[in-house]
């Protein structure tokens, strides 16, 4: 069987000003779940966020920092569902940087924990 990377090595570039940042999911057979960071005329963007760890927010901080875009920069968090794998870092995101996040309005009760007046509900249907 083929090593596989480690994680912190598994940053991929998607598109140009996208890039797939996998991120640790302890206990599933996963193994991962992505997180997409998108940067555009108007900021960054992440899509997804992890789970609620340390270790997610380390390694998350790790490469928003290789791509030279500290956290401090990220502007808004797309979720696309509210699962905690994808959404747990959500609230943390928020306290840190201001960050507006966006969810599907059935989602907005559950997406995170905190400032209510920084969620900013998609008007998609």
């Amino acid at each position: 069987m083929a090593e596989v990377a480690p994680i912190e090595a598994q940053l991929k570039k998607c598109a140009p000003g996208v890039w797939q940042i996998p991120l640790p999911l302890p206990g599933s057979s996963l193994g991962t779940v992505n997180v997409y960071v998108v940067e555009d005329n108007r900021g960054v963007t992440l899509v997804d966020c992890g789970l609620g760890n340390s270790e997610s927010w380390d390694l998350l901080q790790h490469h928003l920092e290789k791509l030279g875009m500290p956290i401090r920069h990220v502007e808004r968090v797309l979720l696309t569902h509210t699962h905690h794998d994808h959404s747990g870092l959500a609230g943390r995101i928020v306290a840190e940087t201001g960050a507006a996040v966006w969810v599907h309005q059935h989602d907005v009760s559950t997406s995170i924990e905190g400032d209510t007046s920084r969620r900013t509900p998609s008007s998609a249907g």
